[in-house]
């Protein structure tokens, strides 16, 4: 109406214009100022019952009683395909198409079908590209009402959707969801080609890509393709060079800010992650993760070209390498690893540059490991000796002579090591196996240790 205005006075609603004045005062009290103001709004918008526990208003009775169920946590109608109950019916009958796959509404623009009137008419909107409902906060627009209703949540700081086991309240129903499935251990979401469940859909589409082999983020400068856009966007900063994130303790400077976090672990020496079979602690969950393979025997990242299966990503990107190229050796040293040679000869790609003496490196890491040589960088301190080194494994190795762990036993005589491989735990073995896994690069002789 012209001329109106609404004034908010202790509670009370005024509503006034040239003709009349109106006062709405019900006396109900709210613990939560945005359900007082959506209270209100329910005197304004002639919603005569107004919910008890969160204040939204509704123009029926009726419909009042299907939105304290909400809070109640009734539902009282069950799908007897699925058992899944809902607090509606009309959303139960909504979700029994999706058993049946009737759907009977099309888009007549590109003939999309939808199973509810109400999908349509949302899905309509991304062509006449139409968004009729502004934030009154921060004008921005939405396509849909119940959209603009979640958005409006993060000026009033409401979050009506809280967990009955830790308390913790969400925004969005969905949101609340896939947090109670924290505390039920629910992984609903399975990979039908390695049996692995997962907490949520999007991780169990990203994780699917590791099968198919697909990669649909690719490289503009370069042309390399990856799984997850956001490896794309750290791969591309290797082209620009952008480090914005730097460490506040040292001053090294970070692609991505959770390269920052990790990296000042190194100085607080948190280990937050530990393994449960052995008690191991990592500064990383990821880290953990691959550790915990170790113990499982999984190894999800399969090649497509001979179906040999790895517990790492970048042993899979190694391993496919021979079956795409095959570069001839020439002999640099004496006596090598037969390991060293196979990823030698793997591949000659070495599209990590040494800014310093132009090197060539096949990965980022190596290359950031060698640039300490010039920079006499020693980033990781032992926190007994103070004795630091250039490599995270160096430390690893040099804290075992504090603490005496040897945590490599050898399998034929259970003899124990501080180091996996060198000359320790792998030269021992082969006392028993008789192996000889070194070669020379003139004649082909085998050899058990290398020679100087």
């Amino acid at each position: 109406q012209t001329g109106s205005k609404v004034l908010s006075i202790e509670g009370s609603l005024h509503f006034q214009n040239k003709t009349s004045t109106r006062l709405y005062s019900c006396g109900k009290n709210f613990a939560l100022k945005s359900d007082l103001l959506r209270h209100k709004s329910a005197h304004l918008e002639k919603k005569p019952f107004s919910c008890s526990v969160c204040g939204k208003g509704f123009v029926k009775e009726k419909h009042l009683r299907g939105h304290a169920k909400i809070h109640k946590g009734e539902k009282p109608f069950c799908c007897s395909e699925c058992g899944k109950r809902f607090i509606v019916k009309s959303n139960l009958k909504r979700h029994e198409k999706i058993h049946t796959g009737e759907k009977p509404f099309s888009c007549s623009d590109c003939g999309k079908r939808f199973t509810l009137d109400t999908d349509l008419k949302r899905h309509e909107k991304i062509h006449t590209g139409e968004k009729p409902f502004t934030c009154l906060e921060c004008n921005k627009r939405f396509s849909e009402k119940a959209k603009l209703k979640m958005h409006v949540r993060l000026h009033s700081g409401e979050k009506p959707f809280r967990c009955s086991e830790c308390g913790k309240g969400f925004t969005q129903e969905t949101h609340l969801k896939r947090h109670e499935r924290v505390h039920t251990g629910e992984r609903p979401f399975r990979c039908s080609v390695c049996e692995k469940s997962f907490v949520h859909k999007c991780t169990l589409t990203t994780h699917q890509k590791i099968h198919t082999g697909e990669k649909p983020f690719s490289c503009s400068l370069c042309g390399k393709s990856f799984v997850y856009k956001c490896t794309l966007q750290s791969h591309q900063k290797t082209h620009t060079g952008e480090k914005p994130f730097s460490c506040s303790e040292c001053g090294k400077r970070f692609v991505h800010k959770s390269a920052v976090k990790t990296h000042q672990k190194t100085h607080t020496g948190e280990k937050p992650f530990s393994c449960t079979v052995c008690g191991k602690r990592f500064t990383e969950k990821g880290k953990l993760k691959m550790h915990e393979r170790i113990h499982t025997g999984e190894k999800p990242f399969s090649c497509s070209q001979c179906g040999k299966r790895f517990s790492r990503e970048t042993h899979l990107r190694r391993h496919e390498k021979i079956h795409n190229k095959k570069f001839n050796c020439v002999a640099i040293y004496h006596y090598i690893y037969l390991s060293y040679i196979s990823t030698h000869m793997e591949s000659g790609e070495k599209p990590f540059t040494c800014t310093i003496c132009g090197k060539g490196f096949n990965s980022e890491t190596h290359v950031r490991r060698h640039e300490r040589i010039h920079t006499g960088e020693k980033p990781f301190r032992c926190s007994l000796c103070g004795k630091q080194f250039r490599e995270k494994g160096s430390l690893r190795t040099h804290e075992r002579i504090h603490t005496g762990e040897k945590p490599f036993g050898c399998s034929f005589c259970g003899e124990k090591f501080t180091e996996k491989g060198g000359l320790t735990k792998d030269l021992h073995q082969r006392l028993h196996t008789r192996e000889k896994p070194l070669i020379c690069a003139f004649c082909g002789k085998h050899l058990l240790r290398k020679l100087v």
